[in-house]
């Protein structure tokens, strides 16, 4: 980084919520396909650090009214919008896994600066 670098520290959810087109959650169906994308893109290179075959297993599936309810801790769950759903996505992976304490720092902030690079190390 440059002496010029500004960087700023925001939480994951501000962060997507002021830039959800250019990070893939820019309509629903977009936000399904950048997370399974990135989920499959995680699990490879979890496997290609560890120097083995990848295994990974993805469900994607709707939520029912009971299983929304208990989520939200609500009695009924209203929804304000015709074709609004909850989806459940689950991956698993044969990677190392990201040990529980690192969790909430990993994916609760977001890192952006005035200079963005990226290695593409697939594809």
């Amino acid at each position: 980084m440059s002496e010029n670098t500004v960087t700023k520290k925001m939480s994951a959810a501000a962060f997507f919520n002021e830039n959800r087109a250019i990070a893939g959650f820019g309509n629903s169906m977009r936000a399904v396909f950048t997370s399974i994308r990135e989920l499959v893109e995680n699990g490879l290179d979890a496997a290609e650090n560890r120097g083995i075959n990848p295994n990974i297993s993805i469900d994607l599936r709707k939520l029912s009214s009971r299983e929304i309810n208990e989520l939200l801790d609500v009695k009924q769950y209203k929804k304000l919008e015709k074709h609004l759903d909850f989806l459940q996505l689950t991956c698993i992976d044969n990677g190392t896994g990201v040990p529980g304490h690192l969790i909430a720092d990993l994916f609760g902030r977001v890192l952006t600066g005035t200079k963005y690079g990226v290695i593409q190390t697939r594809g």
